[in-house]
């Protein structure tokens, strides 16, 4: 029974963080969410710095 209940909060905080790290994600500046040189988004902005 506390193994179910410890499992269950386990996975609302898990959910609960993936939800505030989208909310995070979508209020980010409007610079990362441009279209890169093929005109499509950049799905990892952060993930190549290449260009810095």
């Amino acid at each position: 029974m506390t193994l179910a209940l410890a499992a269950l909060a386990f996975t609302i905080a898990l959910l609960f963080s993936g939800l505030v790290l989208g909310a995070m994600r979508e209020a980010m500046p409007v610079r990362s969410r441009q279209p890169d040189l093929h005109g499509r988004r950049d799905a990892a902005p952060f993930a190549r710095r290449s260009h810095f």
